[in-house]
């Protein structure tokens, strides 16, 4: 029995998602005798909010990258 390794991501733009799927990837070819799979819980628990939350995170990494870019500085002041 294969052991197998189990890779949470999130939708919220595709960056989690391209993320994962390189972690996939890379974990496959390094070890092929284990089961990479990839899982997006919250698209699984809470399909509407996820498409709205998915849906903002692609507006705010289009059309309001600037505003994007701020949140994330000043993100950095609490750790």
């Amino acid at each position: 029995m294969k052991k197998k390794i189990l890779i949470l991501y999130t939708m919220y733009g595709t960056g989690h998602y391209a993320a994962a799927k390189g972690i996939e990837e890379d974990l496959k070819e390094r070890y092929p005798n284990y089961n990479v799979e990839l899982f997006d819980p919250f698209s699984y628990a809470y399909p509407r909010i996820n498409k709205l939350f998915a849906g903002v995170g692609r507006i705010m990494a289009t059309r309001l990258r600037k505003f994007r870019n701020l949140i994330y500085k000043w993100t950095k002041y609490f750790y």
